[in-house]
Parts: C-alpha cells; structure tokens; sequence
C-alpha cells in the first residue's frame, strides 16, 4: 500500500460525497510514480471524470475478478460471493 497501493472503483454508483477529485495524497507525499488508482463504467454524481487528479486514470474494460483474487477464488474461505 501507500506508494504501491492499488485501488479500481468499477460498475459502482458513486454518490456526490466523492470529491471531484476522486483522489487525495497521503499526508501530501508526491510519491505517485507506483500507484494504481483507476475507474471504470461508474455512475452518480461523483463518479465525473473530468476533475480527477493526473494520477488516476480510466479503464477501457472492466477488472475481471480472477485478476483481483485468482483463478481459484470461489473456493477461498474469505470470498463472499454475495459482494461481487
């Protein structure tokens, strides 16, 4: 996490307590070069784009969910599958 951490909002209903920003530095430390922050297919007010910060970005296609917990994930003890 923090300067390597990953974070993709997708499908998601994003209400106006987003900041148009969508993204904020931690305890203003600059260091952006490794992060992954990205959106996609969102709705709501505040999921518009167009004041986002240049550190974030936009996907063509969604995450599929294997890449976020593996091949195998439906057999893991700690995925809910009533959340995805």
């Amino acid at each position: 996490w923090r300067p390597y951490s990953r974070v993709v909002f997708q499908n998601s209903e994003l209400s106006d307590v987003v900041h148009p920003e969508g993204w904020k530095l931690w305890n203003n430390d600059t260091n952006t070069a490794n992060i992954y922050y990205k959106e996609f297919n969102n709705s709501g007010p505040g999921a518009a784009i167009d004041q986002r910060v240049p550190f974030s970005g936009q996907l063509n296609e969604a995450v599929n969910i294997s890449n976020i917990f593996g091949e195998n994930y439906k057999s893991e003890w700690w995925v809910d599958p009533n959340y995805l």
